[in-house]
């Protein structure tokens, strides 16, 4: 029952949590890269990106696990992403691909 939000500090970003009645907050783990989006699945998975990875975490985890790598020029960049309320669907956003060199 607490809130999570991205905190970028000299090292990175953190997935941090606060109990809106208790203000108690904690540090739950590093974000990937130097991203700072992520999505919860109503089972307590997290999800976030980096580069052209997908990544999870699950309950008990102490690590991020590959679930998808993209080779698709336009899903090289991934940030904002979500999950569908039923968990069976995902929505990523990418930058788009720079010219080719």
């Amino acid at each position: 029952r607490t809130i999570s939000y991205a905190q970028r500090d000299a090292s990175g970003m953190s997935l941090r949590s606060i109990d809106p009645v208790t203000g108690q907050g904690e540090t739950v783990i590093r974000l990937p890269g130097s991203n700072e989006f992520f999505a919860w699945t109503a089972s307590g998975d997290l999800f976030s990106a980096s580069g052209n990875r997908l990544l999870l975490l699950r309950p008990g985890a102490k690590d991020w696990a590959e679930v998808a790598r993209f080779t698709n020029p336009a899903l090289q960049q991934l940030s904002r992403l979500a999950i569908s309320p039923s968990g069976d669907r995902i929505a990523l956003v990418s930058a788009e691909p720079g010219p080719p060199q």
